[in-house]
């Protein structure tokens, strides 16, 4: 909807996750976050219990916007 009658009028965004790698302030061990170590806005480290804050809003990056021309590289 917010596209129409622009040259990207019909188009669509594609989103990729990314895992959110951490290392324990305490313990030292590296993990991947995981829906079960999220408590509200902390993440819990798995191995011992340490609280971390849970970050949000770590941002997007336009890699690049590809039309009926081609693609061009992101600005």
């Amino acid at each position: 909807m917010l596209t129409a009658g622009t040259p990207l009028a019909g188009s669509s965004l594609e989103v990729e996750g990314l895992p959110d790698r951490r290392q324990c302030s305490r313990c030292g061990d590296a993990f991947t976050v995981s829906a079960e170590d999220v408590a509200g806005h902390l993440v819990i480290c798995p191995r011992c219990g340490e609280p971390s804050l849970l970050e949000v809003g770590t941002g997007l990056e336009v890699l690049s916007i590809t039309t009926t021309e081609g693609p061009s590289p992101a600005v």
